[in-house]
């Protein structure tokens, strides 16, 4: 690795575009980048000193990484894959090549975009490879909650193991910040699995389940919880998947419910059963229900 900053240069001609290239680190804000989060979960880069915005050559010029000013064409949309600690791997959208640089002062340090590059054992290589400080919020951009089977079957009248809590693929702690902020985003809506393409959840009942599950979001995974089921069946969790510019990271929540076979998921969120002892039944108002129980309700 070379331990210089991304920074750009004009060439000095109005016309062109700015060059990125790598430099030892500047007392100036040149090698300051904004980030703004698209709808995409992707990131625009905007070098703080000059306000342009980080884009790069497709198929001419050896991909040069350069600054422009706004485009709407995906050039300047950049993805952000977690690799470990506070690097990434930085992916340009409309070109899926990825951030990198010669690392030889003949060719000025230049930044580029390559197709992605592996070293030794197939791990990345390091060029691609590149330290964000300080480190990114893991901001939560996607958020889906179902009923998942557990692949768990009581036979009556039995108590049975369950796991419970956050596993993430970019972490091993769970903190209680992360944990608040995914609060805070479920509290102000998130998408079903499952469910109806239509289907939606209030703001109202999107706040209630968030703070009845608030602590499963804080909770490292664990297999420690033991539920009775009295009667016979298949055991169904409900399971929230998150993603967010750090990785992808998945809740088991403590909410379980018994249908009778594989095919017979349980219709309504978690705590809004008209019944509690039949999810297959109707739902409290406000609650939607999944479209694969339109024939089950007794009527």
């Amino acid at each position: 690795m070379t331990e210089k900053f991304l920074d750009a240069h004009d060439d000095g001609a109005k016309e062109s575009p700015w060059y990125a290239v790598l430099r030892p680190q500047q007392t100036d804000q040149s090698q300051t980048w904004e980030t703004r989060t698209t709808a995409d979960n992707t990131y625009i880069l905007i070098q703080k000193s000059s306000s342009l915005h980080l884009d790069a050559h497709d198929g001419c010029c050896d991909e040069q990484v350069v600054l422009r000013t706004a485009q709407t064409d995906g050039s300047q949309e950049w993805v952000f894959t977690h690799f470990e600690g506070d690097y990434y791997k930085i992916q340009q959208k409309s070109t899926l090549r990825y951030l990198d640089a010669y690392e030889l002062p003949e060719y000025d340090y230049r930044v580029v975009t390559r197709e992605e590059q592996h070293g030794e054992g197939g791990q990345s290589e390091a060029t691609q490879l590149w330290l964000v400080q300080p480190a990114m919020e893991c901001t939560i951009a996607a958020k889906v909650g179902g009923w998942k089977n557990t692949g768990k079957f009581s036979n009556g009248q039995q108590e049975i193991r369950l796991s419970q809590g956050t596993e993430s693929g970019y972490t091993s702690t769970i903190t209680a910040s992360w944990g608040s902020s995914v609060t805070r985003s479920v509290e102000a809506g998130f998408e079903l699995g499952a469910f109806s393409a239509s289907a939606s959840v209030s703001k109202t009942i999107s706040s209630e389940i968030a703070k009845s599950q608030s602590r499963t979001f804080s909770t490292s995974y664990s297999e420690t919880y033991v539920v009775r089921f009295e009667d016979a069946g298949v055991v169904w969790q409900w399971v929230w998947d998150f993603k967010d510019a750090c990785g992808a990271s998945t809740s088991f929540a403590n909410a379980f419910v018994l249908t009778s076979d594989v095919n017979s998921r349980p219709c309504c969120l978690p705590g809004y059963f008209s019944d509690p002892n039949n999810p297959r039944g109707g739902c409290l108002e406000g609650s939607p229900r999944d479209d694969s129980c339109a024939d089950s309700l007794e009527v």
